[in-house]
């Protein structure tokens, strides 16, 4: 090839891009939004924020769902036994606990009490409660058992009779009268068992109610008579729950 021939080939190729570079130009001056970049396309790294996303005029929103209402926060409490309170009665005849006392309300057993701070309350069975220090393997400490059963047309005085006849005689068991709620009860001090220990015997409502304290001994004399000084003040009959009205009482 001679040198004329290559020149004319070189310049035929230089003319070739400057034709499409002006057509280039042109095009671009003709549509210029087909290649228009954004700040937010030149920057992905930005957040766009909802606030700033806005339908074009020919955009209709989409509908939102409804959700159903969070009420996880709504949900039930659970209720401490000792004021499981059917909502036909109320707890207000029970005396309301003070400082270093509590109180158990037994809607199921027809009474409310109070009792000292640091003892827990124990059901070994639906017709006992157990008022005990630390739980129910603690026998040295003062504790209370609380059980209800029917007296089958007893009274308080045939009951003691009947435990009295069992023990026989040769004990020195001491009995007396109080009055438990606003019923007259029989105390009798000093039965015999692997400890001695103390059983007050009341009727109400055709209900026996039998308190037994132990032990009842030299070493816990002055613990057993707090215990049974708080039972005995504040032990209230209420009308027991029938029916639908039962909760888990203690």
């Amino acid at each position: 090839m001679s040198r004329k021939t290559s020149l004319l080939l070189l310049g035929a190729v230089l003319i070739a891009f400057v034709v499409a570079g002006i057509a280039i130009i042109i095009v671009l001056s003709v549509s210029p939004s087909y290649f228009i970049i954004t700040d937010q396309s030149a920057n992905i790294s930005t957040p766009i924020a909802a606030a700033d996303l806005k339908p074009s005029g020919n955009m209709l929103p989409a509908e939102q769902p409804t959700l159903p209402p969070d009420n996880r926060g709504e949900a039930e409490a659970i209720t401490p036994i000792e004021d499981a309170i059917p909502e036909t009665q109320t707890a207000d005849e029970c005396s309301q606990a003070i400082e270093e006392s509590q109180r158990l309300y037994n809607p199921n057993h027809g009474y409310c009490l109070l009792y000292p701070a640091e003892y827990t309350v124990e059901k070994p069975t639906a017709e006992e409660t157990v008022l005990v220090i630390g739980g129910p393997l603690n026998h040295s400490d003062p504790r209370v058992s609380i059980n209800v059963a029917p007296a089958d047309g007893r009274s308080a005085e045939e009951i003691a009779d009947q435990i009295m006849a069992e023990f026989g005689s040769g004990w020195e068991i001491e009995r007396s009268s109080i009055t438990l709620g606003e019923e007259t009860a029989v105390r009798l001090d000093g039965l015999p068992g692997q400890d001695t220990y103390r059983r007050i015997i009341a009727v109400h409502a055709g209900q026996k109610f039998t308190l037994t304290f132990s032990p009842l001994n030299t070493d816990a004399d002055a613990g057993l008579e707090k215990l049974y000084t708080y039972i005995v003040d504040t032990f209230t009959f209420v009308p027991p729950a029938t029916g639908d009205e039962l909760k888990m009482g203690q």
